[in-house]
């Protein structure tokens, strides 16, 4: 069993995996990248309810908002397809989807979230759009490096999926 290596903070606990992940996967993030999974991560942590969510039915309603509601409906779609298709693929299976079902609803509801904003935020949504498998990539080495596993099972109190194979 690894050990936990505890950081100062949260924030800097998520961080400190999030780097190592991306040594792990061969894949090099944005800065704005790493930064928006940290706060994805402190964010789904505070969120356990989100097991429940139908994505297909929260990503037509963040069609149907205005405004503000309509860009923050986007994101958490795209956010929770970005987590379960990296952290949470078995419950694709469960779900009797196809694994491909969070990736592409994910990049679809980041792509719509990126047009809405403003050229200087819609940056971040634009790359996670477009680089949906490569920061995907990096979440799933979360579960394999140091003491990620034991992090992401601590924070969010679900097991952390095996790889999803059809």
């Amino acid at each position: 069993m690894n050990k936990l290596i505890v950081q100062p903070t949260a924030m800097a606990q998520w961080h400190a995996l999030i780097n190592e992940a991306q040594l792990a996967a061969h894949r090099e993030l944005s800065e704005d990248l790493e930064s928006y999974l940290v706060f994805l991560l402190m964010r789904f942590v505070e969120k356990p309810q989100i097991a429940a969510t139908i994505f297909a039915v929260e990503y037509i309603e963040s069609l149907l908002k205005q405004g503000h509601d309509r860009k923050d409906k986007l994101r958490d779609v795209g956010d929770l397809c970005l987590l379960y298709s990296s952290l949470f693929p078995q419950r694709a299976k469960r779900k009797r989807v196809n694994k491909t079902y969070f990736i592409d609803l994910g990049r679809s509801a980041y792509h719509h979230l990126s047009i809405l904003l403003t050229q200087q935020t819609a940056v971040v949504f634009h790359e996670l759009a477009h680089g949906f498998d490569k920061v995907t990539d990096v979440l799933r080495a979360t579960r394999k490096v140091g003491s990620g596993k034991q992090l992401v099972q601590m924070a969010t109190g679900f097991q952390v999926d095996k790889p999803y194979r059809n």
